[in-house]
């Protein structure tokens, strides 16, 4: 078998799996974020030395810092225990620091450093690029359409 005939049915299987499988909507959704954000993830690990629930906590954090870890897994829907890790490294390598939470002292909230924040300038334009590419086959309207589209699935998401 040459090359182009192996590549179209890969392509073949690819789009029969992409819309036969019983859940095409999250099976696609999960494909794109998958496509798009593992290649980006591996790239930061070995670039900047942090995994990716680190890099999910730099991202979180520079949106809203003083969040708590328990705030980073609702957001993220990652598990507790590989955030706590996460922050735990971040504080480690001088990215972020915790200070008790003066209402709730069992409450540890997180701040980013100045350093975490230039981690955070690295890495974000990173992740711009890729939403980029990922959105370069839409027009201005669908690109509209689709974040309203997203914006509404997410707001449905029991908590």
């Amino acid at each position: 078998m040459d090359k182009l005939n192996k590549d179209e049915m890969e392509k073949n299987v690819l789009f029969g799996i992409l819309n036969g499988i019983s859940f095409p909507v999250l099976y696609k959704i999960s494909y794109i974020a998958n496509y798009f954000k593992e290649p980006l993830l591996k790239e930061m690990e070995l670039r900047f030395k942090i995994t990716h629930y680190e890099v999910f906590s730099i991202l979180f954090l520079a949106y809203a810092d003083g969040i708590t870890a328990s705030d980073i897994c609702e957001f993220s829907g990652h598990l507790k225990n590989n955030i706590s890790r996460a922050i735990s490294s971040l504080e480690t390598k001088g990215l972020v620091i915790r200070i008790p939470d003066e209402a709730d002292a069992r409450k540890m909230k997180i701040f980013i450093t100045s350093a975490g924040r230039e981690l955070h300038e690295s890495i974000a334009p990173l992740f711009s690029q890729r939403e980029h590419e990922f959105l370069c086959g839409l027009n201005p309207h669908e690109i509209e359409l689709l974040e309203r589209f997203l914006r509404k699935v997410c707001a449905g998401i029991p908590k």
